[in-house]
């Protein structure tokens, strides 16, 4: 099953976009913190990251430049 990570700060739009991906047959996590992201995903595994530029606490490119370099298969 693919998995998906989900960061973005608006929780509401988490949980629709998480139930669309699911529907679909996606494992979906998400995180309203980017400071949160980061060890979710090292738990996760996430193929994929929808992730939100403007996190009020993170930096977005910080964020996906953080688990790209945890990782080498992230989309």
């Amino acid at each position: 099953m693919k998995r998906i990570l989900i960061i973005d700060d608006d929780e509401e739009f988490c949980l629709e976009l998480r139930d669309f991906l699911d529907h679909r047959g996606y494992q979906v996590v998400y995180a309203t913190r980017g400071s949160d992201a980061v060890d979710l995903d090292r738990n996760f595994g996430a193929n994929a990251a929808f992730i939100d530029l403007n996190l009020p606490d993170s930096d977005g490119i910080q964020i996906a430049w953080q688990l790209t370099m945890a990782r080498d298969d992230l989309i």
